[in-house]
């Protein structure tokens, strides 16, 4: 990975930043969202700003939907500035095609940060009182949680694996123009 953040990149993580806001506003079925995406996405490709990147989007979004349940909203900022973590695990693992590790990498991070998402807000909700503060009420908030787990990892595998094509796509595509001109310009002399 470069140590600068390429303009492109740049871009297409402000356009994602800009989707994840819009697709919070629009009608959408519950957890199927960007956020987690812009989160992992911002991690693995900008490292040193995806947590400000994140916590901005998340709290800006929430904002403008509404903010609800204090120590749930916040098991939920904190648990996208986790998905951001797990994104700069992944900032070593350069994506080829038919590379089966750094995909494979980059998917299990993913699932992970959903799975982890699940449980902490989940386990938050039932904190807050929402269920009988037992145990059968945290299974219960579990339970009654899967089908938004469902959305959250099916919202974050297929936005995540999408955003990164399309960003090592660009940045194939430079490095080919780039390879090409070197080549081109020692060839001409």
């Amino acid at each position: 990975m470069p140590s600068k953040v390429d303009y492109r990149v740049a871009v297409a993580i402000a356009l994602l930043a800009g989707a994840a806001v819009v697709g919070r506003l629009l009608p959408h079925a519950p957890n199927l969202a960007l956020l987690g995406t812009l989160a992992f996405v911002s991690g693995r490709y900008w490292p040193r700003a995806a947590s400000l990147i994140t916590l901005i989007i998340v709290i800006v979004s929430d904002w403008l939907v509404g903010f609800y349940d204090w120590p749930v909203m916040i098991s939920v900022w904190f648990c996208y500035l986790l998905t951001a973590t797990l994104g700069r695990l992944a900032v070593h693992q350069p994506l080829r095609p038919l590379a089966w590790r750094p995909t494979l990498t980059v998917v299990s991070l993913t699932v992970i940060g959903s799975i982890l998402f699940f449980i902490i807000t989940n386990a938050a909700v039932w904190a807050a009182g929402w269920y009988p503060l037992t145990l059968a009420g945290l299974m219960q908030s579990l339970i009654n949680g899967l089908p938004f787990a469902r959305n959250t990892l099916v919202s974050d595998l297929s936005y995540t694996v999408i955003s990164i094509a399309i960003i090592e796509g660009m940045m194939a595509a430079r490095s080919s123009r780039v390879s090409s001109a070197i080549f081109v310009s020692k060839t001409s002399r």
